[in-house]
């Protein structure tokens, strides 16, 4: 009779070795900065919030494929969405070296030294 092997987690070791704190403070920053967004989008729309601002000569005329809303807060949407994936490496890194300052480190594990100590 064959022997199954163990199951194990579907997350990867490295994934499971941070503190679930650092991901659930990560994802609700996220979800915060979510929100202010789309509370900003709703209030302001169809108004050009930037009337007083010099446009830029590319503003009618850009290089680039989106659309640009002229008389929306974020004139560029897909790119202000996408930006979020950066937001949440951000909120990681925050998490992380707090995380990581809080830690006493092991003999022998390779940490960085703060200077001046």
């Amino acid at each position: 009779m064959k022997s199954t092997p163990p199951v194990s987690s579907s997350s990867p070791p490295w994934l499971s070795a941070i503190p679930g704190w650092v991901h659930v403070s990560a994802l609700g920053g996220l979800i915060v900065v979510i929100l202010v967004l789309v509370y900003v989008t709703s209030a302001f729309r169809g108004q050009n919030v930037w009337a007083g601002w010099e446009e830029s000569r590319g503003l009618r005329r850009s290089n680039y494929m989106e659309k640009i809303h002229v008389n929306e807060v974020f004139r560029t949407c897909s790119n202000t969405w996408s930006n979020l994936a950066y937001v949440l490496v951000g909120f990681y890194a925050f998490g992380l070296a707090r995380w990581d300052r809080r830690r006493t480190p092991l003999a022998g594990n390779g940490y960085l030294a703060r200077t001046p100590p």
